[in-house]
């Protein structure tokens, strides 16, 4: 297991595994990653696959809100809207240190991303 460690106690006391406190992450090519920045790896792995998971169940509810928006307001300010709100989002979620607010923005970023393929048509 990638997660622990195995300590040589002595002959009589045999070996001990302890689970692992900190971690080396390779810089070489990316130098900052959501996995090094939050700990993301053993008990914290599961939260990975987390953060693409709310971007795709808030697509989900896209089409819907976006598409009753449009048959109130008009296409054109929806898609202007949410062309600015979105980019807003996408920047301000770089300066974001908390994982649970960067997992909010992309649930918002999900929520405004269906708006051109469905608006447009």
């Amino acid at each position: 297991d990638s997660c622990t460690y195995t300590v040589d106690r002595s002959s009589l006391a045999g070996l001990e595994e302890k689970h692992c406190t900190e971690w080396d992450f390779d810089t070489s090519v990316f130098t900052r990653t959501l996995t090094s920045e939050f700990g993301l790896v053993c008990q914290n792995s599961f939260l990975r696959p987390t953060f693409q998971s709310i971007y795709l169940f808030s697509t989900v509810f896209s089409s819907i809100i976006t598409g009753y928006l449009a048959d109130r307001y008009g296409r054109k300010i929806v898609v202007v809207v949410t062309l600015v709100v979105y980019s807003l989002v996408s920047l301000s979620i770089s300066a974001v240190t908390n994982f649970n607010a960067i997992l909010a923005l992309r649930f918002i970023m999900g929520l405004l991303t269906n708006h051109c393929s469905y608006l447009l048509c």
